[in-house]
């Protein structure tokens, strides 16, 4: 760099649409702070590498989404279709996609809650007031875009679009991107029977009378950690219906000509869409299809199941449910954390940030010796401490929020109970990475030497010693971020 330049040029580059080679909204910048500008373009032809190669596409089709949004609040309000009272909702609700255009700062998750929609019909917009549809076709723009697969983005049209923001889409777009890879775990399952294979897997030719429902784990996320009974079923499926949190290196394990539908749980719509996907499974099952009911996680926490299994039940359909692998104990372990260790923690308590209705969750009264893991409540973090320090739990009592755990792109916020809030709200953590979820208690300081028998100190000078604890464990910092895998999972 010239002695008298303060200042470098980042390396650039402007994706193309994959279907006229147009230059798309798409374009990356890498700089180096002038330690390496030779280096900044090697780094970014290597994301450029690793990006499928419809990935223009799918912002431009996320920015038709947005601008559509847009477009249907203003004509509605222009129209008179709403009441005065209402109008100013629609307005922040617009305002807040004018500050994001802007690159303001707006709130960091997409799962800030709204109202949920009444049950008494699966008719979207016959009855709701305008403002409750304000909020939530807004946050359904910001969901679409978290937890859609890419290659559905990208391959978006303008009857999806039309039917996202009218909660009338079914199926995704399936086409594959260019240079993505449609080897999955699927492959190396086992064609001849075996002691383990599931008898209860219908064939894929299947008639009215065969008609099924299979309710399935998908696991934490990693797809190396989706069951052999979840591949083989996800194989001779007919119709898929997937949760949203069900990430998309396992959607693509899903074949191609299997068709796929995910779950609209956005804000203020998850008990509609509930409804929704039970309507579509049992349609299925009566048509003679082998219908999947993909979950995150296992199917039995916090998953809904036990009312789907009784409605399909009743019906006529009683599925066979295929357990998965929690990412409430996996995520944990992935981060490093043993939810239960000797003299650290006895016990492990499992609460949910959101109840029924929308509701917040309860969490258990404070011991010394138990784990407290919540799920789905990162998005609820204020409210959920708040009531944590009510029940006397100790405000320098280690916390972690895990995102995305298992994935490659994991990352974990350790502080302590009473600084959470505060770190995930710091500049350095930036947006959230949801799904998260939150572990409390001494077992945070995971295996680290002098950590046993932590549950057992008690008498004069405790509180001393607990802080000398979290202090080591954060190194003296407010919170630590790690970010990622453990490199020992490479090539799993």
């Amino acid at each position: 760099m010239p002695s008298l330049c303060d200042f470098s040029f980042p390396a650039t580059h402007r994706f193309r649409s994959a279907e006229n080679s147009e230059p798309t909204a798409l374009q990356i910048g890498i700089v180096t702070n002038s330690k390496g500008c030779r280096l900044s373009s090697r780094i970014t032809r290597e994301i450029i590498a690793r990006l499928p190669r419809g990935i223009g596409n799918a912002v431009d089709n996320v920015g038709r989404l947005r601008d559509k949004a847009k477009a249907d609040e203003q004509a509605h309000r222009i129209e008179g279709s709403m009441p005065i009272h209402s109008l100013g909702h629609v307005k922040n609700g617009l305002e807040d996609l004018a500050r994001e255009d802007e690159g303001e700062n707006l709130p960091s998750t997409p799962n800030e809650p709204v109202p949920q929609v009444p049950l008494a019909s699966l008719a979207l917009e016959s009855d709701e007031t305008s403002q409750t549809r304000t909020q939530r076709r807004m946050r359904w723009v910001a969901q679409v875009s978290e937890y859609w697969p890419l290659e559905s983005l990208a391959s978006l049209d303008d009857e999806g679009i039309d039917g996202i923001l009218s909660g009338t889409s079914k199926a995704l777009p399936r086409a594959i991107m260019a240079g993505e890879s449609t080897q999955s775990f699927r492959d190396v399952i086992p064609s001849a029977p075996t002691r383990h294979t599931l008898p209860a897997i219908a064939p894929q030719q299947s008639t009215a009378a065969d008609g099924r429902i299979l309710l399935l784990g998908s696991g934490p996320g990693h797809p190396s950690l989706v069951t052999l009974a979840t591949s083989c079923a996800l194989r001779i499926a007919d119709l898929v219906l997937s949760d949203k949190l069900v990430p998309e290196g396992v959607l693509h394990t899903i074949p191609k000509h299997i068709e796929l539908r995910i779950a609209r749980k956005f804000p203020g719509n998850a008990d509609r869409a509930q409804e929704e996907l039970m309507h579509a499974a049992l349609e299925g099952a009566r048509q003679g299809k082998v219908v999947v009911r993909l979950k995150q996680g296992d199917p039995m926490l916090y998953a809904r199941a036990s009312s789907e299994i009784e409605y399909f039940t009743a019906h006529g359909f009683p599925p066979t449910v295929i357990p998965g692998l929690s990412s409430a104990l996996a995520a944990p372990l992935a981060a490093g954390i043993p939810v239960t260790a000797r003299g650290v923690a006895e016990s492990v308590a499992i609460c949910t940030g959101v109840g029924k209705g929308g509701k917040s969750g309860r969490v258990p009264s404070y011991e010394r010796a138990t784990t407290v893991l919540v799920l789905m409540g990162v998005a609820r973090l204020a409210e959920i401490v708040r009531g944590m320090l009510e029940e006397t739990y100790p405000s320098y009592l280690p916390t972690c929020i895990i995102e995305r755990g298992t994935m490659p792109d994991q990352r974990v916020v350790r502080s302590t109970l009473g600084g959470i809030v505060e770190a995930m709200s710091d500049p350095r953590v930036g947006a959230q990475r949801p799904p998260g979820m939150m572990v409390v208690g001494w077992a945070c300081l995971g295996v680290a030497e002098g950590v046993e028998g932590v549950s057992d100190d008690e008498g004069k000078g405790l509180q001393d010693r607990d802080l000398d604890r979290v202090s080591r464990w954060l190194g003296g910092e407010p919170f630590v971020i790690v970010e990622g895998l453990d490199v020992s999972w490479q090539g799993l």
